[in-house]
């Protein structure tokens, strides 16, 4: 079976739903303020519930630190900054169906100020307290997904693996449509039946986990076909591409390549040569 997908910050669109489970709070924020500064960029009103601990100054400074300041974005109402106290009901008063019904709220409201979409990020620690039952959390976080698929919303519920048992993570991850690679500029290689899914960034930093994925890949399909897809990477360096061109061209003759792969990405494979190996096919989606 393939494994889930997982996408890089920068992939999320209005529609999706998403998971983020984390282990360093830097690279956390990183993620969220990529993401927050994506959709003020692109005209969509912008929703993040935290921690109640942390001041707006210190969510502006975060979120500034990749993009232009958000303060004004703040006053002007396209950013709205909520604690978990206040967007989610405690523990003994919690419901699904309530629950759900104030992010519909939220969606409503962007769509009646005449914004494209609301881009929503929940820190997920208020489900930890003790008197919450996780297996209500779990089919809570199942129903949203039909509120989530509303192609006016996109959401990604954040989960700290430090805090969270690797039970519900997982039940977690398979709630979700996808997953949210930890981090910018980190890279996914996912297994799938017929080859590997990458996304995130090849890069110098992702360079040598990029070589040993595609070297195994290559000696585990040598005899057959071998489906490399390339859509959810958001950057493909030269370097990368090389590899890919280097490793085709040696294949046995039983061996075949088929890249998955966008318009840019594929102009950059033609230029190392991908037209002159004869056993390699493009197709651009």
């Amino acid at each position: 079976m393939d494994a889930r997908r997982a996408v890089s910050v920068g992939r999320m669109e209005l529609g999706d739903h998403a998971c983020l489970g984390f282990v360093d709070d830097d690279a956390h924020w990183s993620v969220l303020a990529v993401y927050g500064q994506r959709g003020l960029a692109k005209g969509e009103k912008v929703l993040l519930v935290t921690d109640p601990d942390l001041s707006k100054s210190e969510i502006f400074a975060r979120l500034d630190s990749y993009g232009p300041p958000v303060e004004p974005a703040w006053k002007r109402g396209q950013l709205n900054i909520e604690s978990t106290e206040s967007m989610y009901l405690p523990p003994n008063r919690f419901s699904i169906e309530g629950q759900i019904q104030r992010y519909q709220e939220q969606i409503e409201l962007a769509y009646r100020q005449e914004y494209p979409g609301l881009r929503a990020c929940a820190d997920m620690a208020w489900a930890l307290d003790s008197d919450m039952d996780l297996g209500r959390l779990v089919a809570y976080e199942y129903e949203l997904k039909a509120l989530f698929t509303d192609p006016r919303c996109s959401v990604i519920c954040c989960y700290d693996r430090k805090r969270f048992s690797k039970e519900l993570l997982d039940s977690m991850d398979g709630v979700h449509p996808m997953t949210v690679l930890e981090g910018i500029g980190s890279l996914d290689i996912a297994d799938t039946e017929s080859g590997l899914r990458l996304a995130g960034e090849v890069d110098l930093l992702t360079r040598e986990q990029f070589s040993t994925g595609l070297e195994q890949a290559f000696a585990r399909f040598r005899d057959c076909c071998l489906l490399l897809d390339l859509t959810d990477l958001s950057f493909l360096d030269a370097h990368g591409a090389g590899v890919i061109i280097r490793l085709a061209a040696g294949m046995p003759p039983g061996g075949r390549l088929k890249i998955r792969c966008s318009t840019r990405q594929a102009y950059v494979l033609r230029i190392l040569g991908a037209e002159s190996i004869p056993r390699m096919v493009l197709n651009k989606v």
